[in-house]
């Protein structure tokens, strides 16, 4: 409820849930290498990350403050979502990359980022109290999740079978 502090930190707060949206995309891919027994490429992954994410991290908060924090974060999932699938697809699922982008990623991604740019450009918060806008915020995530179910063709196919299967049982 303080303007000021959610001028200076909305931003920071913007980078975040980007490099952590990212974060939660790459835990599929991750999840995979580890059921295959391909525990090398993630840990080679993360050794190379702090290699380089300390000394940017440090350079970026020297000039930039918590803002060069979360640009780091943002700018290391960007790199995992760009560099991962391209060598994990050379060994795991090959024939799947550009679906996985495609498909999985990109088309579902688009649908929430969409809901979430019309929630926020239209979406006024300032004259309700604080349930009231946390009724708002779920009511636009809840909308995102279903906008990403439809527009993702397995995830949509796999919860049309297990519905199915739910009414079978009722």
């Amino acid at each position: 409820r303080n303007p000021d502090l959610v001028e200076h930190s909305s931003l920071i707060v913007w980078l975040l849930v980007i490099g952590t949206g990212i974060n939660v995309i790459m835990n599929i891919p991750f999840a995979l290498q580890l059921a295959d027994g391909w525990i090398k490429f993630p840990f080679y992954q993360a050794a190379i990350s702090v290699v380089l994410q300390v000394p940017s991290l440090i350079i970026l908060i020297r000039y930039f403050g918590a803002v060069g924090a979360a640009v780091n974060w943002v700018i290391l999932h960007i790199g995992f979502i760009l560099i991962t699938p391209n060598i994990m697809h050379r060994r795991l699922l090959t024939t799947e990359k550009w679906a996985w982008y495609i498909y999985d990623v990109g088309i579902p991604g688009a649908g929430i980022i969409a809901v979430g740019l019309v929630a926020r450009f239209f979406l006024r918060l300032d004259g309700y109290r604080l349930p009231g806008q946390i009724i708002a915020l779920g009511g636009v995530w809840f909308f995102a999740v279903l906008t990403g179910i439809a527009m993702a063709p397995h995830v949509r196919m796999t919860v049309k079978v297990e519905l199915c299967r739910l009414r079978g049982n009722l």
